[in-house]
């Protein structure tokens, strides 16, 4: 490997499992425990019941109809809007969305995921252009453009991960497409699998293999055309389908589907056949026959605009926005769905406004006339889901068993009330049964995301043999745990989200122990405690506390533990033991049996890079891919690294560099500082930008990039920024590199000031620097920073070690000479740190008080 990839490897994401490591566990069996666990599903197994379901259920409804670069559609729109206003009558909680591109497709995929629990059943439709490539089929945006035979992950959805992502996050999945139109790209070849092999566009869709308790309804038979309607406002399939759907609702899916195959048969004059394919082992009914009928429950977020300029996805209320992903965008145009007329309960007495929360007393033996109490007001704290039954009852002073009904439902949630059994019905039920079910929309703790959410709803609550009309105003304050360290794409997180660089350990920690003693069995706290533990580097309690969270069901926490596992000996003095990759692989696997996308990057890059079969390594792309489906930066500097490598058999630049243009697009500071080094060293056949590899590192620098500043700090010393070298500037950068656990950056700013003279700095700042870099995890740099303490003699060392004890609170004279005091010094901070000190020699003490300076200031292994 040339020196440009040695960097190049060094700067990407997180270490990997080593292949010794890989084989070492197909040598123990591990192999087969995760192709079984692959296999199952992503884990829909454990989550079947041949009973039927009574989780939640939601709809996510696509409607594409004005398309920027291909033939525009006619009636997409008008079906989607059917298909969602049938689904909420049903009491479905609805994601829709309209003429939306790529990115905004991957932002309603995300909040929609983050919704789901595991026992949700979801019914996913789509209207719109839709074509297949080879043996897969894809789904078109709005701004598709496939000019380019690597376009394909970028410019479509591909239906077989869209549809293991929600298999991943939900029980049952109903899948109905109406997207069969004419090919947009009849005759163009492009790549679509891990080789370069090409593949022709195809009409139609394909038949295809479902995850488990999957059914997959199509408009028409496999490679077929569907019509866009017959000169009314809907296609022939999406108004069968609602018709038969509506008709019956009692009836089985697959009992509707047939009517709907015969209805659109008949109605097209034999030309197009509707066609699905079912892994369903769970009967699945739009509605029980003992279900009780009422008014909507839950507005589904409009989840589009009228264009694919202006799509954007709605936030949870006015004040907030929703992140695109772990990585930053900002929505506009945010529309809310309109609630429908309010129903009237039959023999009710005329509902008035009024001031009193008291009721007029029945007058001559009249029924007694009600008046509209005051607005109840609710104060909790936020949660997914929220119990707000029992406080309603309290305000009202009425009896947990008083009959509600949802009259206008809530902007950011939905409102479900628990039957027998724990099922939820979202029509009505007892005052004491009623939770509002928080729709999570991540935003950032830094920009407003951490205010407290509003919201409000109106409920029919039957008193005194009336029904009256009751608002709640619910205001729910943010959890400081949550604020301080709660994660992106967290699949049981509240959406309040910081980076690893954006949490300050010490107020996260103070923030999450309260939390955790508040509510010791909340995983999500737990969790994110262990996010606090791991920023201060206390690995052994961090362990202990994502263990605790993982045995309380969060899901995320498999991944934190494979991290562990994985790069436990980034720490400088760690425990070596710590660290045993091989035990990450089936941790990862968890994660993404259970639909964590951290989890899929993780064991998808574990399996490309040191898969010893092909088949292992095309498992890794396909979870790559799939979390690629839903816009994780992380997924696709992965494989842009894989494909940028000129010595992987998989090479091909313009594709890898496809990837990290993405990503950096998406705002993700790792694709920055990749691009950077593309510029840099000329890779991809890009040509060599001085200027464009700083101003990609700037930007990488500047949003927590540990390894951007280094590689400034080699731009400068190499008088690729000038006329001549800046030796001045190269330390600055190597320095903010050093204080980001960068090894290197402590290393040759050492090398620098020990070889040249620089103005402002003696060998003293030479020690210090290269003690720092030889006490972190970095062989080749912790080499050359002990070559240069070598060189240097006993009073420059001593005095390095006092400067470094005057930093830390002592008060030792910088003398050079090693006497009593400074020893006592140094075994006093020491203890302070509970770093056992080695006074043996200079060179031993001076790395006793790196050691403690690493303590005290810990490291952000997270970055790395």
């Amino acid at each position: 490997m040339s020196r440009p990839w040695l960097i190049f490897a060094a700067a990407m994401l997180a270490a990997t499992v080593s292949l010794a490591d890989v084989r070492s566990a197909c040598a123990q069996g591990m192999r087969t425990d995760l192709t079984k666990a692959l296999a199952r599903g992503l884990g829909a197994m454990d989550r079947l019941s041949t009973n039927g379901g009574g989780g939640r259920r939601y709809g996510v409804v696509v409607g594409n109809n004005s398309y920027a670069h291909i033939e525009n559609l006619n009636t997409a729109v008008n079906d989607a809007k059917l298909v969602a206003d049938f689904l909420r009558d049903q009491n479905f909680t609805v994601f829709e969305a309209f003429d939306v591109d790529k990115r905004h497709f991957e932002r309603m995929l995300r909040m929609a995921l983050l919704e789901f629990d595991p026992d949700s059943e979801v019914l996913f439709y789509y209207a719109g252009h839709g074509i297949q490539i080879g043996r897969q089929n894809y789904l078109l945006p709005t701004d598709v453009t496939l000019q380019n035979v690597h376009d394909v992950p970028f410019e479509t959805v591909m239906l077989d991960q869209l549809l293991a992502l929600l298999a991943s996050r939900s029980r049952l999945q109903l899948a109905i497409l109406d997207s069969c139109r004419e090919n947009p790209f009849a005759r163009m070849k492009l790549v679509t699998g891990l080789d370069s092999t090409l593949f022709e566009t195809g009409s139609g869709f394909s038949m295809m293999s479902t995850p488990l308790n999957t059914l997959l309804a199509f408009s028409t038979s496999p490679g077929s055309l569907a019509l866009d309607g017959l000169g009314g406002m809907n296609s022939p399939f999406t108004s069968a389908f609602v018709q038969s759907a509506s008709a019956g609702p009692t009836e089985s899916i697959t009992r509707i589907l047939e009517e709907v195959r015969q209805r659109v048969y008949k109605d097209t004059g034999g030309r197009q056949i509707p066609w699905e394919s079912s892994t369903l082992v769970e009967p699945f009914r739009f509605r029980s026959a003992t279900a009780n009928v009422g008014p909507l429950n839950a507005l589904a977020p409009v989840l589009g605009a009228q264009s694919s300029n202006d799509a954007a996805i709605a936030p949870p209320n006015d004040a907030q926005t929703v992140a695109s992903d772990a990585h930053a965008a900002d929505p506009k145009n945010a529309q809310h769905a309109t609630a429908k007329a309010e129903p009237t309960a039959t023999g009710a007495a005329e509902l008035q406004s009024g001031p009193t929360t008291q009721f007029a007393q029945a007058q001559g033996g009249a029924l007694p006339a009600l008046e509209r109490p005051k607005p109840v007001r609710i104060q909790v704290e936020l949660d997914r889901v929220i119990e707000i039954g029992p406080l309603v009852a309290a305000e009202l002073s009425a009896p947990l068993t008083t009959n509600v009904r949802v009259s206008a439902s809530p902007r950011n949630g939905s409102l479900v009330f628990s039957s027998e059994g724990g099922v939820h019905a979202d029509v009505g039920g007892a005052l004491g049964g009623l939770a509002y079910d928080l729709m999570i929309a991540e935003r950032s703790a830094l920009d407003g995301g951490a205010e407290p959410i509003k919201d409000a709803f109106t409920l029919l609550a039957t008193l005194q043999g009336r029904d009256v009309k009751v608002d709640v105003d619910l205001t729910a304050s943010i959890n400081p745990c949550d604020a301080e360290a709660g994660d992106w794409l967290d699949p049981d997180g509240v959406g309040i989200a910081r980076y690893p660089n954006e949490i300050e350990p010490e107020v996260a920690l103070a923030a999450c122990r309260a939390a955790v003693n508040q509510a010791p069995d909340s995983g999500r706290f737990r969790y994110q405690l262990g996010r606090a533990l791991l920023a201060l580097r206390q690995l052994d309690d961090a362990e202990a506390a994502f263990d605790k969270a993982r045995e309380l069901g969060h899901i995320r926490a498999w991944h934190a533990l494979g991290d562990i596992k994985a790069s436990a000996d980034l720490l400088p003095g760690a425990d070596k033991t710590k660290s045993e990759p091989s035990k990450a692989l089936p941790l990862y696997a968890a994660g993404v049996e259970n639909g964590d996308v951290y989890s899929m990057h993780a064991l998808g890059k574990q399996l490309l890079r040191h898969g010893q079969t092909d088949t292992e390594r095309t498992e890794g792309y396909t979870l790559l891919s799939r979390a690629v489906e839903i816009g994780h930066t992380f997924a696709m500097n992965e494989l842009g690294y894989h494909f940028i490598r000129e010595r992987s058999e998989d090479y091909q630049p313009q594709r890898g560099l496809k990837y990290l243009m993405t990503s950096a697009e998406r705002g993700d500071i790792y694709g920055f500082n990749n691009l950077g080094l593309v510029y840099l060293r000329g890779l991809a056949g890009v040509s060599p930008d001085a200027a464009a590899a700083r101003d990609w590192f700037v930007k990488a620098s500047e949003g927590g990039h540990p390894n951007a500043p280094a590689n400034l700090g080699r731009m400068y010393f190499n008088g690729l920024l000038g006329d001549r070298p800046d030796l001045g500037a190269a330390i600055a950068w190597y320095d903010k590199g050093l204080e980001r656990g960068d090894a290197w950056g402590g290393a040759n700013a050492a090398w620098i000031i020990f070889n040249r003279k620089v103005k402002g700095f003696d060998r003293v700042d030479a020690a210090i620097r290269s003690a720092k870099a030889s006490t972190l995890r970095a062989k080749e740099a912790g080499r050359q920073a002990d070559n240069i303490l070598r060189k240097l003699d006993a009073a420059v060392l001593n005095r390095a070690t006092q400067r470094f004890l005057n930093d830390l609170g002592g008060d030792v004279v910088e003398d050079g000479l090693f006497g009593r005091k400074t020893l006592e010094a140094i075994k006093f901070v020491a203890a302070e740190n509970q770093v056992a000190p080695d006074v043996d020699s200079p060179i031993a003490r001076l790395k006793t008080m790196a050691r403690i300076y690493w303590r005290s200031n810990p490291l952000r292994i997270d970055l790395h």
